[in-house]
C-alpha cells in the first residue's frame, strides 16, 4: 500500500526537515528530523479510520505533521479535515505538507488549543474526531528535554479529559470517537468515555509481538449511543524484532518507515 522513501533537506536553516513518501510517491509528508516524529501508531490510526456512507467531516486533534489527516485525505477524497495542533512549528510543517500535497481543498490547520474549540467557531459538527493523545501523566516517568517531544508524550497541555470533552461538543449525535490509547489504561478510557456520553463501540487490541501482551488499543466511541462493545481481530506489529507482520506490511508496502 505505501511505498517509504526517505530523504534530509536543509531549506530550513534552523530544523533539517526528513521526508517520507507513501502511496508510491503520492504522498510525501515533511518532518523536522529532530523533536517530535511521528510513529507507526499514527499510521495504523488513520488506515484503521474507516468512513460511513454519509461522513463528511473530520477534526484531528493534535495532529503534529499532519499524517493523520494527510493519509486520511488521501484515502477519501469527499472529506474535509481539520487538523487542530497547539505548537507552532509542528503546525507550520503540517501546512507545508498539506500545500506540498494539494489538499488545500480538503486539508485546514489551525494553529491554536484544541480546548479552546467550539462548534460555533467551525460553523459545524463533525462526523469522526480522531486522535492520537500523549500517553503519560503529566507527572509520570521523565519529561523529554525535548519540547516537542515532550508535549507529545506527556499530558502537558492536554489529558484524556480534555480530548473526550472537545470530541462530545464537536461531534453531531451519533458521531464517532476514534483514539489509540495504551491498552493498560484501557478501563479509565472506557469509563471517561461513557462519562462524557461516547460509548465505546468497537476495540481493536494491538500487540507488538504475538507473545506479547497488547500495547495498545484503537477504541470508536459513537455519541449518544446506547452500550454494545463489538471486538474486532486483533492487530500484531511484528514477527520479530525488526520484521513487520503481513498485516503491517500490507499497510507500509514491505518497506519500513523512516522514523
Amino acid at each position: 500500500m505505501f511505498e517509504i522513501m526517505s530523504y534530509t533537506e536543509n531549506s530550513d536553516i534552523e530544523k533539517e526537515i526528513t521526508c517520507d513518501s507513501f502511496f508510491n510517491g503520492l504522498l510525501k509528508i515533511k518532518q523536522y528530523k529532530n523533536g517530535y516524529r511521528f510513529s507507526i501508531d499514527s499510521v495504523i490510526l488513520a488506515t484503521e479510520t474507516k468512513l460511513e456512507k454519509n461522513d463528511k467531516y473530520i477534526m484531528d486533534l493534535g495532529c503534529g505533521c499532519g499524517v493523520i489527516s494527510l493519509i486520511c485525505a488521501f484515502l477519501y477524497d469527499n472529506i474535509k479535515i481539520w487538523g487542530v495542533e497547539i505548537q507552532n512549528d509542528l503546525a507550520k510543517i503540517a501546512n507545508i505538507n498539506v500545500i506540498q500535497n494539494n489538499f488545500q481543498n480538503q486539508i485546514t490547520i489551525l494553529n491554536q488549543d484544541f480546548k479552546e474549540l467550539k462548534a460555533n467557531q467551525m460553523g459545524k459538527l463533525f462526523d469522526i474526531v480522531i486522535c492520537n493523545p500523549p500517553f503519560y501523566k503529566k507527572n509520570s516517568g521523565r519529561i523529554n528535554p525535548d519540547n516537542e517531544k515532550a508535549i507529545a508524550r506527556h499530558e502537558i497541555y492536554a489529558n484524556l479529559d480534555d480530548i473526550i470533552k472537545v470530541a462530545r461538543r464537536m461531534l453531531r449525535n451519533f458521531g464517532r470517537l476514534i483514539i489509540i490509547y495504551p491498552s493498560t489504561n484501557l478501563v479509565d478510557l472506557f469509563i471517561k468515555m461513557r462519562n462524557y456520553n461516547i460509548e465505546p463501540k468497537i476495540l481493536k487490541i494491538i500487540f507488538p509481538e504475538k507473545q506479547n501482551i497488547a500495547k495498545l488499543v484503537i477504541v470508536e466511541g459513537v455519541k449518544s449511543k446506547k452500550p454494545e462493545l463489538n471486538i474486532l481481530k486483533p492487530l500484531i506489529i511484528y514477527k520479530s524484532v525488526s520484521s513487520y507482520t503481513d498485516n503491517i506490511l500490507k499497510i507500509i508496502n514491505n518497506r519500513q518507515i523512516a522514523l
